[in-house]
């Protein structure tokens, strides 16, 4: 039992420390960053879309 307590306290660690790396990765300049007409997914709360939302 307490293996698998830290078996997963280890996953989650490795989730989000992968999750803060992959966020502060820069994008490449020939990044298409237009997401206004994108039609991937329903998701409304997708991060793609609103960081291309025209302001």
């Amino acid at each position: 039992m307490v293996y698998a307590i830290i078996w997963f306290a280890i996953l989650v660690c490795v989730y989000i420390g992968t999750y803060l790396l992959n966020r502060h990765t820069k994008k490449l300049d020939d990044c298409k960053t237009d997401f206004t007409a994108c039609q991937g997914c329903a998701n409304i709360a997708c991060g793609h879309y609103k960081e291309g939302e025209m302001k």
